[in-house]
This record gives C-alpha cells, sequence and structure tokens, in this order.
C-alpha cells in the first residue's frame, strides 16, 4: 500500500475526534506500548498531533512476531502490561495503553487516588467509552439530548448488561448480537441499506455511502434509519465509525485519550468515573469460566454440556433457582429491531437473584464458555467498596456452582 491509504485512514481518526480543543487544553500523559506489534504505526502520529503526551515502552516498540518481552502478547493481562506501568511509574503518568499485534483490541491500566495500579476489563472499558461518547455526541448536538429511537448502542449479548443499562438512560436502544464483530457489521450494513432506500425514496437521491463524511452519514441515519453510536463486545474490542465495521485498537486509543482529557478538566480520575457509573446505574461485575476438554473425548464432553443445556435445562445452580432459561437453538430470539438472531448453541440463564450466566463453546478453541453477570443496586449513601466485595464473593461461588454443575454434564449426567 502506499501512503494514501494511511492518509486517508489517519484522517478518518481526526475527524472521529469530537472534542479535540479539550484534548489540547489538558493534554493526557500516556504511557504506550504496541507490544511488539502494530498498534504504533497509526495512533500515535494522530494522538501527538493533538497534544497527548506519549511516553513509548522502548522495549516494546519494535514489531517482533516472537514477542520476546512477554509470555502472551494479550494487552487483556497484566503481565503484558507490566513494563508500561513500570514506564508510568517512572514518569509520572497515570494511564497505560496497549494494543494487541494486529491492533484491533485495546487493554488498559490506570492508576487510582491511592497509587495502585488498576487493570480495566474489557467490560469497564467499554462502558466508560460509550457513556462518555454518548454524552459527547449530544453535547456537541450531533445527538438530540433526550437521545433518539433511531440511535443505538450494539454489544454483543456476552458483554456487560451495564452498557444497555447507560445506553437506556440516554435514550437509545441497544442492539445484542451474537459473539464477532461481523454481526455489528451486519447490523450496520442493514441501516446503511435502509438509509439509502429511504433517501431515495423520499428525496429521489443516490448517495455515495463511502465518500460521504462520517457525521454527514450520521445525520443522515438519524433522519431515515439508525445511527450507530458505538459497538463493541467484552475481550477488549471497540468500534466508533461504520467506515471501519470492526474492532479498531486505534480509534480506541484516541477515544480513551479524549475521555481521560474530559474527566480531567472535571478533576475526576477514571477509577472515579468509572465508579460514578455504578452509583448512577447499580454494580456490574462480570466474570468468564473456561472449560478446556482437549482431543476427541474432550470434544465429546463440550457436546456432552451443550446437548444436556437443551435437553434439561438446570432448575438450579448453587443456592439459586433458575427463573429463566433461553436456548438460541431452537427459541424464537429477537432484536430490538425485531430481527431474528440466527441459530445458535447459546444459552442463557437468568437466576432469581437477578443474575445470570450465558454459555457457548469456543470456535476457535477446545474449550467451552460460561460468561457471568453479576449486578447490584447502588444507593447514593451506600459503602461502595462493600457492594464490590460481596459481589465479587457471591459471583465466584456462582463460578464454582456452574463448574461443578457442567462437570457432571460433561459426564453424560445433567
Amino acid at each position: 500500500l502506499d501512503a494514501a491509504a494511511d492518509n486517508a485512514y489517519l484522517a478518518l481518526l481526526k475527524e472521529l475526534v469530537i472534542d479535540d480543543a479539550s484534548m489540547r487544553k489538558h493534554p493526557p500523559r500516556i504511557v504506550f506500548t504496541p507490544i511488539h506489534g502494530t498498534g504504533a504505526i497509526s495512533s500515535l502520529p494522530v494522538l501527538r498531533d493533538l497534544g497527548v503526551e506519549v511516553i513509548e515502552v522502548e522495549e516494546q516498540a519494535q514489531a517482533d512476531a516472537n514477542f520476546p518481552t512477554v509470555k502472551s502478547p494479550n494487552p487483556e493481562n497484566a503481565e503484558a502490561l507490566s513494563m508500561g506501568i513500570a514506564k508510568a511509574m517512572e514518569n509520572d503518568a497515570n494511564i497505560v495503553l496497549a494494543t494487541d499485534p494486529d491492533a484491533d483490541r485495546m487493554g488498559v491500566a490506570v492508576r487510582a487516588a491511592d497509587g495502585e495500579w488498576v487493570l480495566l476489563t474489557g467490560n469497564q472499558i467499554g462502558s466508560l467509552l460509550a457513556d462518555y461518547r454518548i454524552r459527547t455526541l449530544k453535547e456537541s448536538e450531533l445527538l438530540p439530548e433526550d437521545g433518539s429511537a433511531n440511535a443505538a448502542l450494539i454489544k454483543t449479548f456476552v458483554t456487560s448488561p451495564l452498557q444497555e443499562a447507560i445506553a437506556t438512560a440516554h435514550g437509545i436502544k441497544t442492539i445484542n448480537t451474537l459473539t464477532g464483530f461481523k454481526w455489528i457489521g451486519e447490523k450496520m450494513r442493514h441501516y446503511e441499506e435502509a438509509m439509502s432506500d429511504k433517501l431515495y425514496e423520499n428525496e429521489g437521491l443516490s448517495l455515495n455511502y463511502d465518500r460521504t463524511s462520517i457525521w454527514t452519514r450520521a445525520e443522515l441515519l438519524l433522519e431515515y434509519s439508525t445511527f450507530v453510536v458505538f459497538g463493541g463486545e467484552e475481550s477488549y474490542g471497540y468500534m466508533l465509525s461504520d467506515l471501519v465495521r470492526d474492532k479498531d485498537a486505534n480509534a480506541a486509543v484516541l477515544l480513551f485519550c479524549e475521555m481521560a482529557a474530559y474527566y480531567t478538566a472535571q478533576e475526576m480520575s477514571l477509577v472515579e468515573a468509572l465508579d460514578a457509573l455504578y452509583y448512577e446505574h447499580g454494580f456490574y461485575c462480570e466474570q468468564t469460566v473456561n472449560l478446556y476438554y482437549e482431543g476427541a473425548a474432550g470434544s465429546q464432553k463440550i457436546k456432552n454440556i451443550l446437548d444436556s443445556y437443551r435437553a434439561s435445562p438446570p432448575q438450579k445452580i448453587g443456592a439459586n433457582a433458575v427463573r429463566h432459561s433461553t436456548d438460541f437453538g431452537k427459541d424464537d430470539i429477537r432484536d430490538a429491531d425485531g430481527k431474528r438472531i440466527p441459530p445458535q448453541d447459546f444459552f442463557f440463564i437468568e437466576l432469581d437473584n437477578g443474575y445470570s450466566y450465558a454459555v457457548r463453546g469456543s470456535g476457535t478453541e477446545p474449550k467451552i464458555k460460561f460468561y457471568l453477570f453479576a449486578q447490584e443496586p447502588v444507593g447514593e449513601d451506600d459503602d461502595l467498596a462493600t457492594i464490590k466485595a460481596t459481589t465479587h464473593e457471591r459471583i465466584d461461588a456462582l463460578a464454582g456452582a456452574i463448574r461443578a454443575d457442567a462437570e457432571a454434564r460433561a459426564q453424560g449426567g445433567n
């Protein structure tokens, strides 16, 4: 590729920034590492042009397929960010941003008020970014103050329900999809096609979609179809533009720095901003349980678990009764637009205490995955730290009960 492709992409990244004035007035001081991958190529020039002070982890700046400084170049692991955190401590920075080797996922560590470093989960990052993005779209009058039925946040079913609570509070709909950004991209294609059809039908106009600015498209989508304000999944992938219909770490890094400047202007740390979401919407906590079963015998055990969930859904998990179970392979499941979700061996279990979990087999590894979701109400006078501790204990107990139930089902029992 020649420079034209790079220049077009860099221009798009800059166009995505809504509040560049705050970034220049309160430039974040960040440590960045691409973990021996490609993440620095596009994001760093744009960040520096917008005034962000970027400190690179030199030992991890060069692309190297051997990834010599880490056990795994996975930005969701604390070990992969350890060099970045050490660099931040040396240079008095409060944020460490890391991208995975092909720069589609972003991991984050932030310094809390007590000086401790906190590794944010993919769900927490996505919730912060989604809330900030919607707020700035409203403040810039790109989105009505009360929201719009023609605006949507798109997430996967296994992504935190906190993001749906945020979207609902802002007056926009939430579209849940199956796991994978291809499903998010499919929804965006439908919205584009619907907008183009209605524009032609009502105005007699044909639109060159890709050559229309993203904010003009946003206005047209809000009028004739659905404008997607944010897309994401729990596995550290985020999407800001319908021009790049996939998870994009460069855009995510840029948005995170824009958000950091916003909260700096409000004299809030990012940990405080996250806690503010909990006080507003309740405390949400997630956990993933992965059970590995190798070889042909393992494949049969995974099949046993999935088959048993269909034939004999659990009635009780641990101390909690099952309130409702959904089988995506046979039930008629529809999204907020009324579109049917394609059948899949995927199950969603709701418990009588308001907690829930999802079950699906991995498409790439010999394992079965359980996604656990806990939530507790938080009053303005409640001790959030106590609620967090209690919720973590409860979700840990739920994880143990799910493991025990799964092991019995793997042997052919239920």
